[in-house]
């Protein structure tokens, strides 16, 4: 990160030198953090008085180790070209490394850096973030080549523009991505899509990409870089260097039979090299038909057929066909019309999937050569119920071998009804046969569910079923034994303010959710949840605000207890206020407290003990709940821990 910081203040001290001769405007602010703790509780080799940074922890009254200086340099200019602007937001911090014994600059923590030139015909930026317009975000070719760079760590060189008519789009980005043994590895990646659309309608594309990782990376192409020595010891940086390179054209044809219809097709080619030796170029196609309308009839049909070991620069799965079809030949066709019945319109949908080898051999090892027949009907018995059907059978292709009849059916009913107020009450009723080498058997589940959004002040929403057979739902897994299964599960929120006389205000947030699911011969399972969060804002110089969190699971990993929350917030005076905090989970508590002086702009702070709070739980049916910021608090008690911070901005 250093390294990149550089070469960015480079760019940034060159724009200092020109603010004067340009007359463009140079915006700095900042400000100054100093840190000193003091834990009663340290043992040797730890002092308890002890200066921290991001640089680190030095025991004793450090003055350069308690110190940390954020500042923020933002410029913009408009008179280098007659039609163009440059704009810069540079977000640092210098501070002491303890390690290292010097000073050291970093990007700041919680803010991106940007550069951005605007010109014609192109613009030309260059940012840490990770989202915004001038974020990697992929290119919209056909098999999905370039999609996604999944890490939060990465560094994008872009351009855009239009000259001569042509859309051109490009990226150069530095990726650092975290191992499985946490080791921090770097990634490089090159992408450019360039398209060019005809007064005809016809759209051409040519889209390149390139990614520049160790060979020995593994099999997850987004994983990044490994060591720079080889087998022999040699330290060369491209001894062990893996790079994959793709190449496609493609195009776009408006077919006059339909107004809409058109017919894409695409060819794409990977090259490149493992462990610095290249290997053999593979190839990848795709055609598709979308919209073709024939009298009442829209018709669809896909072909993609991608060689085995391709290897698409940076994927996406279930949005890249490059890696989704990797090693396959897959062919789709489908049909939608709209019938009347009784009056009333009828949607029709048929479809056809066929997946085979590359070479339209069957797959005979692992059976996944498929053909796939499905069907839905879709019927409005009024303005508010509404019918719908649907069905398939999935069929192993094989002629001989283990997965020789191998099939699968399910069909499905399900009745809705939708009120005026968007309130919902369904239905559901399903029926599945499995013949396959690893389960086999029939299974019927019966399930219904209610979502209500207009209650005043809250909404509600629940499901629950029964299912008896052999197989699992969703997945059709195998549980052995013919048996049953009863499930449920309600979720409700109610949020209310309330305006006393004798309080300012009171904002109450109620919400819950309970969770039951017993299969036969097993024991249930059931997860209860309830949570109640109040703030009062007594008046200008006092809030208060109270959170209790009851949860029980019957998991053996469960880290749910009965947790209370308490946070008192005092104005002492126009500069002064207290923070008192208490987070009491199980059978143990917690107090933190933070005294704040404001003295002008700049701010003195004495803080104690430690938050029990922690990141937001991330567990199944608690991400996004109101519960989430409360449920992974962790009680560390830190009774002799102080910790003094000073603030001054400029």
């Amino acid at each position: 990160m250093q390294v990149r910081v550089a070469a960015v203040v480079t760019l940034v001290l060159a724009a200092v030198v020109a603010t004067p001769v340009y007359g463009a405007t140079l915006k700095v602010e900042g400000k100054y953090v100093g840190t000193v703790t003091y834990d009663g509780e340290a043992a040797f080799p730890t002092a308890p008085v002890a200066s921290i940074s991001p640089g680190g922890i030095r025991n004793g009254i450090d003055l350069l180790g308690m110190s940390t200086l954020y500042f923020t340099l933002d410029f913009i200019e408009e008179g280098i070209l007659k039609e163009g602007s440059f704009e810069a937001h540079l977000p640092l911090m210098l501070f002491k490394d303890a390690e290292r014994n010097s000073l050291s600059v970093a990007r700041a923590p919680y803010d991106d850096y940007g550069f951005v030139f605007r010109g014609k015909p192109f613009t030309l930026s260059l940012t840490s973030a990770t989202d915004g317009d001038y974020a990697f975000a992929g290119l919209k070719d056909p098999l999905g080549l370039v999609r996604e760079i999944d890490t939060e760590d990465m560094v994008v060189l872009k351009l855009t523009g239009e000259p001569r008519g042509l859309d051109v789009l490009g990226y150069l980005v530095s990726a650092l991505f975290t191992d499985k043994k946490g080791t921090t590895r770097e990634s490089q990646y090159g992408a450019a899509r360039a398209t060019y659309k005809l007064p005809s309608g016809l759209c051409l594309g040519l889209t390149y990409g390139i990614h520049r990782k160790p060979d020995n990376s593994g099999d997850d192409k987004n994983t990044g870089v490994d060591g720079d020595v080889g087998p022999s010891g040699d330290t060369n940086r491209n001894v062990n260097i893996g790079i994959d390179r793709n190449i496609s054209i493609d195009m776009e044809v408006p077919i006059p039979l339909s107004r809409k219809a058109t017919l894409q097709g695409a060819l794409a080619m990977n090259a490149g090299a493992k462990d610095g030796t290249p290997y053999r170029p593979k190839g990848a196609m795709s055609l598709a038909l979308r919209k073709l309308e024939l009298r009442n009839i829209t018709f669809a049909w896909d072909l993609i057929a991608v060689e085995p070991g391709f290897a698409a620069v940076a994927y996406k799965k279930d949005s890249s066909n490059a890696f989704d079809y990797e090693g396959k030949r897959y062919l789709r066709g489908e049909g939608k019309t709209v019938l009347r019945l009784f009056g009333r319109n009828v949607k029709l949908t048929l479809a056809n999937e066929r997946t085979t080898n590359y070479d339209g051999s069957f797959d005979l090892e692992k059976g996944s050569s498929k053909n796939k027949v499905s069907g839905e009907i879709e019927f409005r018995l009024s303005s508010r119920i509404t019918l719908t059907a649907d069905g398939y059978l999935d069929k192993t292709l094989a002629d001989t071998g283990a997965y020789w009849g191998d099939y699968t059916i399910r069909a499905r009913a399900r009745m809705l009804y939708k009120s005026p107020e968007g309130n919902e009450i369904w239905g559901r009723l399903w029926q599945v046969a499995k013949e396959h080498r690893e389960a086999q058997g029939t299974a019927h589940k019966l399930e219904c569910g209610v979502k209500i959004k207009s209650v005043e002040y809250g909404k509600l929403e629940g499901k629950g079923g029964y299912e008896q057979g052999t197989l699992t739902f969703p997945s059709y897994t195998s549980v052995g034994k013919y048996t049953s299964k009863l499930y449920g599960e309600i979720y409700g929120e109610l949020e209310h303010i309330l305006m006393p006389d004798d309080v300012d205000q009171v904002d109450i947030l109620l919400a819950g959710s309970a969770k039951y699911a017993h299969r036969e011969r097993q024991s249930p399972e059931i997860m209860l949840v309830a949570y109640g969060d109040m703030n009062i804002v007594i008046d200008e110089r006092f809030t208060n605000r109270t959170a209790l969190l009851l949860a029980k699971e019957t998991k053996k990993t469960s880290h749910y207890a009965p947790t209370i929350y308490n946070k008192l917030d005092y104005k002492v005076s126009d500069n002064t206020s207290l923070a008192l905090g208490y987070t009491f989970k199980g059978n143990r508590g917690t107090l933190e407290a933070l005294y704040t002086v404001t003295i002008g702009d700049a701010t003195l702070e004495v803080g104690y003990g430690k938050t029990g709070l922690r990141d937001e739980c991330t567990d199944t049916g608690h991400t996004g709940k109101p519960w989430a910021w409360l449920c992974s608090a962790r009680i560390q008690p830190k009774t002799k821990l102080l910790t003094l911070t000073i603030t001054i901005p400029f």
